[in-house]
């Protein structure tokens, strides 16, 4: 359509040169004038199918990443209510202050307590039987969010701007959701999350979460917004307050160039 308004704009010009160079009673400046007109209502015509074209394509464009985005809704909110969990087993037996919003939950008050989080101790959600380590329910749920992100990424990569993309990128590609799996050493306390070099990887991280969720959030009605669930923080709701806390945590690695590399113990 574009290169239809630079012939016309050529043919118009032509149309005023011959209707300038011309005798007011010639047949050029008449047929200069007649054709000027068309070209004219031309250009208009071409401009508003161009108008209704382009408002198509974006209504188009808008309902895809609805799509998009409406899936990484569920995975995003599991992941959420396991972070929810580590921050509310890592805090002291006492703590009252909880987060009431998912804008409020990473702020320095988790960094702070979830360092304490003991990898080693039992999650205390299930029956003792299957009750399991928090290093092995945190790899399942971990792996489980890697393949739902890989899941929306082949589907519908083609349909995401690049900063989408790139988010989604850094957050399946990133060292925590990666697991630590390879760390567990048995009747040892883990405290993976401890020390300033896996702090600050973290905080990247969940910057990272806060900016998708913040995406997903600006499409999503308000019933259907990505938040925390502030039941979640009852006494009576397992797991339990402090239940993975603890009070001396040791730094079990260092990272060394975004990979941890572990320490004697």
């Amino acid at each position: 359509m574009k290169n239809s308004y630079g012939w016309l704009l050529g043919i118009f010009v032509l149309c005023c040169v011959g209707c300038f160079l011309s005798k007011p009673d010639d047949f050029l400046r008449d047929a200069s004038l007649n054709l000027g007109a068309g070209i004219v209502g031309s250009a208009l015509v071409i401009f508003f199918i161009d108008r209704v074209i382009e408002e198509r394509e974006a209504q188009e464009r808008d309902r895809k990443t609805s799509i998009v985005l409406r899936e990484l809704s569920k995975p995003l909110c599991i992941h959420v209510a396991l972070l929810q969990r580590m921050y509310k087993v890592s805090v002291p037996p006492a703590f009252k202050n909880f987060p009431q919003s998912v804008s409020s939950l990473f702020a320095d008050d988790f960094y702070k307590n979830i360092s304490h989080l003991d990898f080693s101790k039992k999650t205390t959600m299930f029956q003792p039987a299957a009750d399991k380590i928090w290093l092995f329910y945190f790899e399942e749920c971990a792996e489980k969010f890697r393949l739902e992100l890989h899941s929306v990424l082949e589907k519908y990569a083609v349909f995401m701007n690049s900063d989408t993309l790139e988010l989604i990128e850094n957050i399946r590609n990133h060292l925590f959701i990666r697991g630590f799996q390879e760390f567990y050493k048995p009747n040892l306390s883990l405290t993976l999350l401890c020390g300033e070099d896996m702090l600050s990887s973290l905080r990247l991280y969940l910057n990272n979460i806060e900016k998708l969720i913040n995406t997903v959030n600006q499409i999503a009605s308000i019933d259907n917004k990505i938040d925390i669930d502030v039941g979640h923080w009852s006494e009576v709701v397992c797991p339990k307050i402090a239940s993975a806390r603890q009070e001396d945590p040791i730094v079990l690695f260092r990272l060394v160039v975004g990979v941890p590399t572990t320490r004697p113990i």
